[in-house]
């Protein structure tokens, strides 16, 4: 993990993004750097970003919200660019937007895998669980992500 981050509530989560392994900085969005490309899944937070998924404490977001938000972050993520998703905490939210990322991704499971791969309590509510387990990217989100993968690769 990179040397910047002090905090223990922020954490790197990596996946296979196609044949090529991405890692983006997920936590407290409070604390992301400025020269972060910035996903921000809390409504109570006014700080600037590049993606903004409205959503309060412990709930989800409009599935259109969420799919936005995970089809504006492949292309950047597909190119190496420094990526940093989170909430007031890091942990619901944040996990809920890397669970919906992974899915984008095709992974199976994703909740089980965000738990394994990023914190083992993220996506932290029953309402959120279910909400990735119907959660199903939309045809251009999954376009997206295919392309995405093919440029991933030249970086």
């Amino acid at each position: 993990m990179n040397n910047l981050f002090k905090n223990p509530a922020i954490k790197p989560f990596k996946f296979q993004f196609g044949l090529v392994t991405r890692e983006v900085i997920g936590g407290p969005y409070v604390e992301r750097p400025v020269d972060y490309f910035g996903v921000k899944m809390a409504v109570e937070i006014k700080k600037p970003c590049d993606v903004d998924i409205p959503t309060h404490d412990f709930q989800v977001p409009s599935y259109a919200d969420l799919d936005k938000g995970v089809r504006a972050s492949l292309l950047p993520i597909a190119r190496g660019k420094k990526v940093y998703f989170g909430c007031m905490g890091g942990i619901g939210r944040s996990g809920l937007f890397a669970a919906a990322l992974s899915k984008s991704l095709g992974i199976p499971e994703p909740v089980k895998y965000v738990r394994a791969n990023f914190k083992s309590h993220a996506v932290e509510t029953k309402q959120q669980m279910d909400f990735i387990d119907k959660y199903q990217p939309s045809l251009k989100t999954k376009l997206t992500a295919s392309i995405a993968k093919a440029i991933a690769l030249a970086y």
